[in-house]
């Protein structure tokens, strides 16, 4: 049942219609901007529940090797909104121990034992929050032959070079050197 609006009270009530047609007008202005103020917080809340979308955009290290002296490694997960994730494998041989959110919700960490028996291959992270879930695909691959012999950085690799600080200024006698034009004042 629809009700329709009489401007009769209004007269009776203020004693002119044209006041009743100016309460008329402020009423139906004002039933237009709740209407109005209603669309733009519902629209708002759909289009800050979009934002809120789990996005990956890198995980690090890009891929394992198996075969591997340790086979525990930390995933760092980059992207928006990774918060209170938590992270499996299809695969139920690989195996997260562990994940880590930080407060700013840009990073997680991702603890994963790969068995010694494991074969190399494409392997699917599904990462899930609430009904929101990212699926990537993990590299672990097939270490080359003769690996193991690469030791790495050491202290054998490192060259310490002893260069003289003439600007240091200790010794005056060598500021100026034959042949060459170093006429700066500082």
């Amino acid at each position: 049942m629809k009700r329709s609006f009489s401007l009769r009270p209004l007269s009776r009530l203020y004693g002119h219609a044209k006041d009743g047609v100016r309460l008329y007008n402020r009423l139906m202005f004002l039933k237009q901007t709740i209407k109005l103020v209603f669309f733009i917080f519902v629209l708002g809340h759909a289009m800050s529940s979009k934002a809120q979308t789990l996005i990956v955009q890198k995980i690090e290290p890009p891929n394992w090797w198996i075969g591997m002296k340790w086979n525990r490694i930390q995933l760092m997960l980059y992207g928006q909104n990774l918060g209170g994730i938590s992270v499996q494998f299809s695969d139920k041989n690989l195996k997260v121990t562990a994940v880590h959110t930080k407060p700013s919700s840009s990073y997680a960490f991702v603890e994963v034992e790969i068995p010694d028996d494991l074969s190399a291959g494409r392997y699917t992270v599904e990462i899930t929050q609430g009904n929101k879930y990212s699926i990537l695909d993990y590299p672990i691959l097939e270490r080359e032959k003769g690996s193991q012999r690469n030791q790495g950085f050491s202290v054998d690799d490192v060259i310490y070079l002893i260069t003289p600080d003439r600007f240091a200024n200790g010794n005056t006698t060598n500021d100026q050197v034959e042949g060459i034009l170093d006429d700066f004042d500082f």
